[in-house]
């Protein structure tokens, strides 16, 4: 049984030759996905967390469907619960969360350029909240951001619930497998704008919004949407947490064991 957590290589070449300024891969060769497909073929079973990546290997690594099988994550609700603190100043600010590590795999090239244009027309002044280690190839591009960010650095949220500072979680991420701290915002009762490459269990409009990794124009607007409807960050909050109640931890560990019974 092959558990292929994130999104294999060949995801990786076709991103930076489509987004070679914002995802310049200088490091994937064709060889590992040459690997990478003897692994597969030689797998009984494989287990992807999210619809994206099990077609993403059916299609591109001409893998039989009937060896994937599509098992999301889960969320600690002991730990992750709640809603967003208020927002005094929700009339003037709108404060974006990213969670993870800041580097051009997650798309904080892209959404720095993509949130400077947007800063620029908008009235409204624009928080990026950045949670998570950040590389020192990344270091230029935050200091060309035209915008507030406020960095934490990386925080044990064994101690504090993260999601509770921002007003709706932001994931530009270009390759994922499933993103967890998509899971955990639903669950602290966030609204989320992220790629479908991001491979999460997001209902695009009902929760928030799925893009196009790369897409402008839909990131933009997906923003742009939350400026002009403040009232939809909390019902859309409240969605998130009815879609995400039955991801448990424990549930995704029976579905995965489950498979290991002769």
């Amino acid at each position: 049984i092959k558990d292929c957590a994130m999104t294999p290589s060949k995801s990786s070449l076709n991103i930076a030759k489509e987004f070679p300024t914002f995802y310049p891969d200088k490091n994937t060769d064709y060889k590992k996905i040459e690997i990478e497909k003897k692994i597969f073929k030689i797998s009984s079973l494989i287990i992807s967390p999210s619809r994206f990546t099990t077609n993403f290997i059916i299609n591109e690594y001409q893998v039989n469907k009937i060896k994937l099988k599509t098992i999301p994550f889960g969320v600690d609700f002991k730990k992750y619960s709640g809603f967003r603190d208020k927002n005094t100043n929700i009339k003037t600010h709108l404060r974006l969360g990213f969670v993870g590590l800041i580097n051009m795999r997650k798309g904080i090239r892209w959404l720095i350029n993509d949130l400077n244009t947007l800063n620029k027309k908008e009235r409204i002044l624009i928080e990026l909240h950045l949670f998570g280690r950040i590389y020192k190839e990344e270091i230029k591009t935050l200091n060309q951001a035209k915008f507030k960010i406020i960095k934490y650095g990386f925080v044990d949220t064994s101690k504090t619930n993260i999601y509770k500072k921002f007003d709706l979680l932001i994931h530009p991420s270009f390759i994922e497998g499933s993103a967890k701290c998509i899971y955990e915002a639903m669950a602290s009762g966030l609204p989320i704008i992220c790629t479908k490459e991001s491979g999460s269990i997001v209902q695009n409009k009902k929760n928030g919004f799925i893009i196009k990794a790369g897409d402008s124009d839909n990131l933009n607007s997906s923003i742009k949407f939350f400026i002009y409807n403040f009232n939809k960050l909390q019902t859309m909050g409240m969605e998130s947490q009815k879609i995400i109640k039955d991801f448990t931890w424990e549930e995704y560990a029976r579905k995965v064991t489950n498979n290991y019974k002769a």
